[in-house]
């Protein structure tokens, strides 16, 4: 069985090369995410409505949906191995709003991702600057 962080690496490659998104999104997902699992991408936004709880493997495919408004260039995840089924990843990117072209400056957040039986069962974002992705949305 893969190790914590590659499942958590080979579902951020999956993301990446547009395994959540198109026909084959949902069979990807649930190849990574289990039906049970919480996404907690919440952040108090008032100009977008996409930060907020996903759930299962259809969960992970709305939020990638949800973020294909972005292009993330620079996207760099780096996992750490954290104290029981958990992975601690720093995430360092520009993030810009597709619509718009509107850029952040180089951002990073921190993800604590949950791994049980190699399955994802558990996401939470803890972003550095949700005001700043706020306002690139106006």
């Amino acid at each position: 069985m893969a190790s914590k962080i590659d499942i958590v690496m080979q579902a951020f490659g999956t993301w990446g090369s547009g395994g959540f998104a198109g026909p084959d999104a949902l069979d990807n997902a649930k190849k990574f995410v289990a039906d049970n699992c919480v996404i907690d991408g919440t952040a108090s936004m008032k100009n977008t409505d996409g930060y907020k709880i996903y759930n299962g493997p259809q969960g992970m495919v709305d939020w990638c949906a949800y973020l294909s408004c972005y292009d993330f260039r620079e996207f760099t995840p780096t996992p750490i191995d954290g104290p029981g089924n958990t992975v601690i990843v720093k995430v360092t990117y520009y993030q810009t709003v597709k619509a718009i072209g509107r850029e952040s400056p180089h951002s990073s957040d921190l993800q604590e991702w949950t791994v049980e039986n190699g399955k994802i069962t558990n996401v939470k974002f803890y972003w550095g600057n949700p005001a700043l992705v706020d306002t690139l949305h106006v």
